[in-house]
């Protein structure tokens, strides 16, 4: 990932805490106030949070444009700015995400229809097989 959407020094507003789900999912929760991380570096913590930040950007389905623009914007922003960007950013994913799901839900279904029609061409082929067979122990008895 580029750093090019990271961009200035005053990113300490843009604190936040990071913990993973149990699917390694990176969950955020902004601070309303700077705090030091555990070693105090509050600046380690503010360009964690930028990279965050630049990483979504960089999935969105903004134009480079639009991009360049919000990373320009956002060393200046002030924590709820960032919230709100943050929370426009997740949608945007969530909703490319979603639509993916979509697409794969309907190529599943297809999938699942074929193998159902293919199912049910073996079970009367078998079937008739099995009523050949019977056949010919009724002829042979």
């Amino acid at each position: 990932m580029s750093d090019q959407f990271v961009k200035g020094d005053n990113l300490e507003l843009a604190l936040a805490s990071f913990r993973l789900d149990r699917r390694g999912i990176i969950l955020l929760t902004p601070m309303v106030a700077p705090t030091k991380d555990a070693n105090g570096n509050l600046l380690t913590e503010a360009r964690e949070y930028g990279r965050y930040l630049a990483e979504m950007l960089a999935a969105s389905h903004f134009s480079v444009e639009e991009k360049q623009a919000w990373a320009a914007l956002i060393p200046d922003m002030i924590p709820e700015q960032l919230a709100k960007l943050d929370a426009i950013l997740k949608a945007d994913i969530n909703k490319q995400a979603n639509a993916e799901l979509e697409d794969l839900l309907v190529i599943i279904r297809a999938a699942e229809h074929k193998r159902d029609l293919s199912l049910a061409a073996l079970r009367t082929k078998t079937h008739d097989a099995l009523a050949d067979i019977q056949k010919d122990i009724n002829a042979a008895d």
